[in-house]
């Protein structure tokens, strides 16, 4: 049964539009010496413009138009995965000290098309000569193969649309003949010579179909002189003035666009959200007590308050579940998993740097009270055998490094998970990666931890009595694996994680699902890097591990090629 159900995130921002257009995305097509990079060159002189980075993709032009306005070739090697790089070379690039946004032009987005439809055709041939076909034999491009093509040729465009400042694409463009079934007509059209809904990503097209003869063919703004026409002429054509046309001399800003996340369906399919999210009627018990571990392995206590809100609190204290130690009411199960989860969350919130400066300068006060160096201070927590030189200052006591508050936050969330696992039999396996411990991207500095709960040395002194060693760290398992990835490709890991990372934000604070699922497609790259440099074992190993994610012996396989 599909229910009108509370929504998962009550805190999901809303904001009013502000009006404002953003960045325009041209895309210049024209018929051969019509004048498409002699046109973009010239904008880049244009004052509404600071840096132009100018990437050329099967052309020859850039060099000689220095003298048209000022830009920056960015160099690539030809492979569609350099041109890709190259790509996000030029969106990062910080704006110039006069604040002008930076331009970026694609020549051309054509011979880009050619490229990846080049791919497939090796592809295509390489199967071939697998099945031992003919050398000139007809070729055969699936529809998987196409769909590969226009996936990277997304890739590329997708990454754009992050950019900061206008962009430029050149394409080229020809008079063709329409067919009726098979047949020809006298009937022509012009046709851009690139990959078909590049027109939907694109702000403005403008048609150059000979020398002086430039067309405005497709327009998405609010100014009437320009949306006024399906077709509208634009004599004396340049760049600068439909720029200005479309709002970039008054008040522009960057693009709201968020990328969709089809990945997202593995992660979800695998912690079975899909049942959440399609909630039975009149559950069993075995069922309902499916549906609090499944909502509790989220490490969202919304879904677990999903959970009350369709069934209401009376019908599930009337119900009971199964756990280790027998039959339990419903309504008690979630109540304990909601505890377990606050007491995880409280626990990782006293582990997060103060960015006020307070634990930090709390700290720097306990530092200057340390006694000298032959009064060296011993370790508050009883009957702890760390050597005195190795205990520091801390704003509770001088403590050891097992002992420190981050480390006793982190046990007593990790003893609250165990406790609620012990009594409703979920395992550490089932927990969702992004309630990963400790939460993702922190990195710690224990001079700057803030003060721990009072009576914590008695609770610490209390775990070490019955240690248990603690599991890997699913997340840190992950970022094991982007590091060991970055490490065959050749690139660093900012590098390898950056298309993740949205505006203003760094690749260590990167949701853990998406993560995973980037790292899973990497996988195969990642193989075929390994075989190319003649690790085919550690290839074959790493194939292997298939889509299990995450995994301990990734990075280990991985770093077996040093």
């Amino acid at each position: 049964m599909t229910l009108l159900l509370p929504p998962r995130r009550l805190d999901r921002e809303v904001a009013e539009p502000t009006g404002i257009p953003a960045f325009p995305r041209l895309l210049l097509a024209g018929v051969e010496k019509s004048g498409k990079s002699y046109a973009a060159a010239e904008a880049a002189k244009s004052d509404l413009i600071g840096t132009t980075f100018w990437l050329e993709i099967g052309e020859d032009t850039a060099e000689e138009y220095k003298q048209l306005g000022p830009y920056k070739i960015v160099k690539h090697d030809g492979s569609y995965m350099d041109i890709l790089d190259a790509v996000r070379y030029a969106v990062a690039q910080p704006r110039g000290a006069d604040g002008k946004p930076n331009m970026i032009v694609i020549d051309s987005v054509t011979m880009l098309w050619e490229l990846l439809c080049d791919e497939q055709t090796a592809v295509a041939r390489r199967r071939a000569n697998e099945r031992g076909a003919a050398w000139d034999s007809e070729l055969t491009i699936t529809a998987d193969q196409w769909q590969k093509a226009k996936n990277r040729f997304k890739d590329i465009i997708n990454t754009l649309k992050y950019h900061d400042g206008p962009v430029l694409l050149l394409a080229r463009l020809e008079d063709v003949v329409l067919f009726e079934g098979d047949k020809p007509t006298r009937d022509r059209v012009w046709k851009v010579k690139a990959e078909r809904s590049l027109a939907f990503e694109c702000t403005a097209v403008v048609q150059l179909r000979a020398r002086h003869s430039v067309f405005l063919t497709n327009v998405r703004s609010l100014n009437p002189d320009l949306s006024a026409m399906d077709i509208r002429p634009l004599p004396g054509f340049t760049v600068d003035k439909l720029f200005r046309d479309l709002g970039m001399d008054r008040r522009v800003t960057r693009s709201t666009y968020v990328a969709p996340n089809p990945e997202a369906f593995i992660t979800e399919h695998a912690q079975r959200l899909d049942v959440l999210d399609d909630l039975p009627n009149d559950p069993n018990s075995e069922q309902l007590g499916e549906l609090i571990r499944l909502s509790y392995n989220t490490g969202n206590p919304e879904y677990l308050n999903r959970l009350n809100a369709v069934y209401g609190h009376a019908w599930l204290s009337r119900r009971q579940i199964k756990g280790k130690n027998g039959m339990v009411l419903a309504s008690d199960a979630i109540e304990a998993a909601l505890n377990a989860l606050a007491q995880r969350a409280r626990a990782a919130t006293s582990v997060r740097p103060d960015h006020n400066g307070a634990a930090a300068a709390a700290a720097t006060s306990a530092a200057q009270a340390v006694p000298a160096q032959d009064e060296q201070p011993q370790c508050t927590v009883p009957r702890c055998p760390t050597p005195e030189d190795r205990v520091r200052p801390y704003p509770n006591g001088a403590r050891c490094e097992q002992h420190s508050p981050r480390q006793q936050a982190e046990r007593r969330g990790e003893a609250a998970h165990r406790a609620f696992a012990e009594e409703w039999g979920t395992t550490a396996q089932d927990v969702d990666l992004s309630a990963g411990w400790p939460p993702f991207g922190f990195t710690g500095d224990d001079d700057a931890e803030e003060e721990g709960d009072e009576g914590g040395e008695t609770d610490a002194a209390a775990v070490d009595q019955e240690e248990t060693p603690e599991p890997p760290n699913p997340v840190q398992m992950l970022r094991n694996e982007a590091v060991a990835q970055a490490r065959v490709l050749g690139i660093t890991v900012d590098t390898h994680l950056a298309p993740l990372a949205p505006p203003g934000s760094t690749p260590g604070q990167l949701p853990p699902s998406r993560l995973g699922a980037h790292l899973l497609t990497w996988r195969p790259v990642v193989a075929a890097k390994l075989r190319e440099e003649g690790h085919d074992g550690i290839a074959e190993q790493y194939a292997k591990l298939g889509r299990r994610m995450p995994s301990q012996e990734a990075a280990d396989i991985l770093n077996a090629s040093a």
